[in-house]
């Protein structure tokens, strides 16, 4: 049996539980150290202005931020700056401060409450000491969160390598991770609460202001906790481009976004006086490096007589990347193609270049040809050229795509008919064994029923044997029938 004190000390034991849980919960929560999982990003419907025929009724303030975050999935990784976790370090403290001042204020007020009381001297002087405890402890709190609000502010700005790298690199995701998902502000409540609620790290804000069939577009990047304005793009173009002014946006915003260094890119070229193209943009290499934002780029080197060299690469942040291009030198070889006396068309690289016998003139890198018979049966051929001479070529006198598709057909009838046979041999097989082994185990006397199965299940082998043999046959043909169509190569002699 259990003494009457128990009763109260787990009651009680049970009230200082739970406020301890949920204090520690909602301090996880909150703490940017561990809000710090990922840095969410979110978008706005966008704010249109225009004249009367166009304010308010474009579809763009909804269709161009969801373009926007269409370029934003799977961005990678922001690098946060010591100043981005002090802000979100901050905010906590301020938090925590206005909550604890409400507090300090409550328990003033019930202390000096006490003495209205209608008890003992006794009482009240116990109750008093109970509430100068809990007001030093609220005010013990409230100068251990100045004294950290404090460290925050004397910290200042540091560079990202102060940060520990677990803590620098948050994966980018977007707001629902839903890039046709915009987040529209509540009017009871401020945005930054909003903000916090959501776990929204970053929000896209933006004005369009229409100019008939043209508009003119400004984006902000918001930080949140702080609402720190954190960059800004615009750009300008059609309503029907509107795709390309999202890309043009995006790339003004992934560096803002990712807060990376960038990248550095060194080159070697050959010949030195190559064009040098990255996203379609030249690049002049007499300065030495050249920097670019991270993340996707496509480089190319260009130079007339040459070819041409072109690749698309991921650059990481801080990064330092060495381009060696060496173009080949393109030379021209005079060709007279032949078709054995047929006077079809002949086309290289899918360009016309007359008709056979047709003197051509191509460069020294292969060429992939097409000779057009007057019947329309087509015949293709590879080029390797690496002389001047005569290339003679095959042309085919069938229609190629016609003979595959009748052989596929009759490979895949002789397949049903092999799948046919089957059952018929599976069941003989079976039949055959079941009486032999009745007659051998001296269930029945009918030897003349073993000797029937053993004569269908023959027979159904033999079937089976022809069907595959002709499956096999068929099979074989519409693999070389279908190897045909492979471009042959021209000799050239």
């Amino acid at each position: 049996m259990s003494s009457p004190l128990n009763g109260p000390r787990r009651r009680g034991s049970v009230r200082l539980f739970f406020p301890v849980m949920v204090y520690l919960l909602l301090g996880a929560a909150l703490s940017p150290q561990e809000q710090a999982e990922e840095w969410m990003l979110a978008a706005s419907p966008f704010t249109v202005t225009g004249d009367s025929d166009t304010l308010g009724m474009s579809p763009l303030g909804t269709a161009l931020p969801k373009l926007l975050l269409e370029q934003f999935v799977n961005l990678g990784n922001r690098t946060l700056l010591q100043g981005e976790l002090e802000s979100r370090e901050d905010y906590e403290l301020r938090q925590k401060r206005l909550a604890l001042i409400t507090e300090y204020a409550a328990e003033i007020k019930k202390r000096d409450g006490i003495i209205l009381e209608s008890i003992t001297e006794r009482e009240q002087a116990k109750k008093i000491s109970a509430a100068e405890t809990r007001i030093d402890d609220v005010k013990k709190r409230l100068e251990e969160n100045l004294a950290a609000a404090a460290d925050v502010f004397n910290r200042g700005k540091s560079s990202p390598e102060d940060i520990p790298a677990e803590n620098r690199l948050l994966p980018l995701k977007l707001w629902k991770e839903d890039e046709l998902e915009l987040f529209t502000p509540a009017a009871d409540i401020t945005l930054q609460t909003q903000m916090i609620q959501e776990r929204i790290s970053a929000l896209l804000t933006g004005t369009i202001s229409m100019r008939g069939d043209y508009f003119l577009v400004s984006v902000r990047l918001t930080l949140f906790p702080g609402e720190i304005a954190a960059g800004a793009a615009a750009d300008s173009g059609a309503v029907d481009e509107l795709e390309m002014v999202a890309r043009r946006l995006a790339a003004a915003l992934v560096p803002i976004l990712l807060n990376e260094s960038p990248s550095e890119l060194h080159f070697t070229i050959s010949p030195s006086d190559s064009i040098v193209y990255i996203d379609e943009r030249t690049i002049s290499l007499s300065s030495g490096p050249v920097r670019i934002d991270p993340g996707i780029h496509t480089v190319s080197v260009e130079k007339n007589g040459y070819e041409s060299i072109s690749f698309t690469y991921s650059f990481d942040g801080g990064g330092r990347f060495l381009v060696q291009a060496d173009l080949s030198e393109l030379y021209e070889i005079p060709l007279t193609i032949v078709s054995g006396g047929s006077p079809g068309n002949i086309y290289l690289n899918a360009t016309p270049r007359g008709s056979a016998p047709a003197r051509v003139t191509v460069n020294n890198r292969p060429v992939l040809g097409e000779y057009l018979s007057p019947e329309g049966i087509n015949t293709y051929f590879i080029l390797y050229p690496r002389e001047s001479g005569t290339v003679s070529i095959r042309p085919e006198t069938i229609d190629l795509a016609e003979k595959i598709e009748k052989n596929r057909r009759k490979m895949y009838n002789s397949l049903g008919a092999l799948f046919i046979s089957l059952p018929l041999l599976f069941l003989s097989q079976g039949l055959y064994e079941s009486t032999a082994n009745s007659y051998i185990l001296g269930r029945t006397s009918d030897l003349q029923s073993v000797y029937t199965w053993n004569t269908i299940r023959y027979i159904s082998i033999g079937i089976s044997s022809v069907l595959g043999a002709n499956f096999i046959f068929h099979l074989g043909k519409y693999i070389y029938t279908a190897n045909k169509i492979i471009p042959q190569t021209g000799k050239i002699e």
